[in-house]
């Protein structure tokens, strides 16, 4: 296999209006999901942005061979001393420009082995060039550098392996030169599993009854480095160009478009794919799966955008794919539209691959689904519906992880978080505006209530809590496609996204101001809202609570902390019976102090309700009678009080 030529281009890319009751939680949900994807980042065991380098004074390699598949590779050991201090994040003095990846997967004996051109630019000189690697076995025979678009190329001398950062440091003769392009070669193996991480195995059971295996992935967050030699971080992009060497009797399926296949001496064939738009590593994606078991349909052209989108999966069950193709439809067209940025992509294919081994909850829970940039992978009971049998709940149900998908090709895929711990830059929009196009596909469901039910209140339980918005729909739209016009194809962070949203409001809000309290502390605001009878007076108290258990309206603190009081900026509204009954909405006040006095015009004898509709997402603690006259209400007539409330 011959080299990307370094003399070829390198590919570079350079009305709707969101439902009115939408809205008020498209800020709050963005920041719902921060801490509990912090929590998540804390699971994986990512380390933290340090960008500092351990300076290595002395290493030892030990060489021990074995033969695998015909081919001798050999395994490296490694003693390394006692790094003084932590290596975290790879530097950025070489740039990734291309993966030129050719793997060739054993599935009966469930090993593959991997080709690696790996091309970059030299930012600043160094001699060192590394790259994060897990569980591949490589030697200092298969590595070695092949091009250069200088008359100076440098040669490899030996490498060795960072155990506890998985990092490979290859050192090099002489120095990389600033303003250079290179290329590397590395031949490598490793095993495949079925832990449900990288490239890993699964099994199903054909339409004659046997056990038969296929080959997928899941490189989120960071399993790309057991799958090749790769910087494993979302912010450093790169061309993906695939190459799949694999038996005739079995079909391929990755991230770019199938350009050629030729048939091999041996009888094997080798799939080529286009290359891919610039993506994070954890958007890789591979299928090898039996011909005669899978297949795609319903191939169809995205309006006059010339993307391909079609479903694919076992063939018995391609059916039940039909609604999860007309969702994907409908969503990628209004998203198109609502971001007013069009999908790049010449292909989406929508891959239902079987359930997961034995069953096991926590196995499929784990690969729940997964979103790779042209090939998004579903479980099928996430993808499935019988339109002769199924209900609505499970209508629902794929409506929404289909177009959870969907976003993510613009929050994930256009514009990636720069690091884990802004996770929730792809997937708090995700999970809003999941809920936008499922309104849209069918606003009978009533999404944005069972939202407010189904997810911020669960989310309120995990410890993580946001605000409302300050900024009408039109100007929160516009902000979030000037955002994903300026970072297209490149990583952000939420400051970036802060900025964006504040200058669409022609910096009359500090947005950055408003969000600081929901980012950057823990827990969530309770508003204790007393009245005082026989004067027009309310006192609105805000309390921080780092874990609450709601059981008769009084927040329980699981773990008591000393730690100085905390201020959220919260919007807060109310109505009472009058005000319900001439359909008048009281103003937003801002509370942005632990208390505040509001005068208010309410009778005695009526109630008030605090955040109506949920328009924040905070807990509210009322007095005892005016909480007696809210019950006594709802014996009454429900429907004088919000069902949300």
């Amino acid at each position: 296999m011959q080299p990307f030529d370094q003399n070829e281009t390198i590919v570079k890319l350079n009305t709707c209006h969101m439902p009115k009751k939408l809205f008020w939680i498209a800020l709050s949900l963005i920041i719902t999901v921060f801490i509990v994807l912090t929590t998540l980042t804390i699971y994986f065991g990512i380390h933290s942005q340090t960008q500092t380098i351990v300076q290595y004074e002395s290493f030892s390699i030990s060489t021990t061979t074995r033969d695998y598949n015909e081919t001798t590779i050999s395994t490296e050991s490694t003693t390394l001393p006692a790094p003084s201090r932590p290596v975290e994040r790879i530097p950025t003095d070489l740039k990734p420009e291309l993966y030129q990846w050719t793997i060739t997967p054993d599935l009966v004996a469930e090993t593959f082995i991997g080709d690696l051109y790996y091309t970059f630019t030299c930012l600043e000189s160094t001699n060192k060039l590394i790259l994060h690697m897990l569980d591949l076995n490589t030697d200092n025979s298969t590595i070695a550098i092949v091009n250069s678009s200088s008359s100076s190329m440098p040669t490899f001398h030996s490498w060795f392996y960072d155990d506890y950062n998985q990092f490979m440091l290859m050192n090099f003769t002489s120095n990389f030169q600033p303003k250079t392009i290179y290329t590397v070669h590395i031949i490598y193996s490793a095993t495949i599993d079925r832990d449900l991480e990288g490239l890993y195995l699964s099994d199903y059971v054909d339409v004659n009854g046997t056990s038969r295996t296929f080959l997928t992935s899941q490189m989120e967050p960071t399993y790309a480095q057991s799958a090749l030699p790769c910087i494993d971080e979302p912010v450093r992009k790169a061309i993906f160009r695939i190459i799949v060497k694999h038996d005739p009797s079995y079909a391929v399926w990755t991230n770019g478009e199938l350009e050629q296949s030729k048939t091999l001496i041996d009888g094997r064939i080798n799939s080529y794919f286009a290359p891919t738009l610039s993506m994070s590593t954890f958007l890789l994606a591979l299928i090898v799966a039996p011909k005669s078991d899978f297949a795609c349909r319903h191939d169809r052209l995205l309006s006059s955008k010339n993307i391909k989108s079609r479903v694919c999966g076992r063939i018995q069950i391609l059916p039940q794919l039909v609604y999860a193709d007309e969702v994907a439809f409908k969503t990628l067209n209004f998203f198109n539209q609502y971001f007013d940025i069009d999908n790049a992509l010449p292909k989406i294919e929508h891959f239902a691959v079987p359930d997961f081994g034995g069953g096991a909850m926590e196995n499929y829970g784990k690969a729940y689904y997964f979103l790779f940039v042209g090939l998004l992978i579903y479980a099928e009971v996430g993808s499935l519906f019988d339109e002769n049998t199924g209900s609505t709940s499970q209508q629902q149900y794929v409506t929404i992880i289909v177009a959870h998908e969907i976003v993510h090709q613009w929050f994930g895929n256009l514009v990636s978080p720069a690091w884990w711990d802004e996770l929730w830059l792809k997937e708090g929009f995700a999970n809003y505006m999941e809920t936008v196009a499922s309104d849209f596909i069918e606003p009978s469901w009533k999404q944005d209530e069972l939202f407010v039910i189904e997810k911020i209140f669960s989310f309120m339980q995990a410890d993580s809590m946001p605000t409302s918005r300050p900024i009408s729909d039109e100007t929160f739209q516009q902000g979030i496609r000037n955002y994903l016009k300026i970072f297209s194809y490149n990583s952000a962070t939420q400051q970036d996204l802060w900025r964006y949203l504040t200058e669409a409001t022609n910096n009359t809000i500090d947005v950055e101001r408003i969000m600081a309290g929901w980012t950057r502390q823990a827990g969530y605001p309770v508003v204790e809202v007393n009245r005082i009878f026989k004067r027009i007076d309310e006192n609105i108290q805000q309390k921080r609570v780092n874990s609450v258990l709601i059981i008769t309206h009084q927040p329980f603190n699981l773990f008591p902390s000393t730690a100085q009081q905390k201020i959220w900026w919260i919007p807060f509204k109310y109505f009472d019976r009058t005000s319900f009954e001439l359909s008048n909405e009281n103003p937003v006040i801002w509370l942005n102090t632990t208390s505040t006095h509001l005068s208010i015009t309410t009778s005695d004898s009526d109630w008030i309700i605090a955040n109506p509709n949920y328009y924040g997402i905070y807990r509210v603690k009322y007095d005892s009678q005016n909480f007696h006259q809210i019950l006594t209400q709802l014996q009454t007539d429900l429907t004088r009080i919000p069902p949300i409330n």
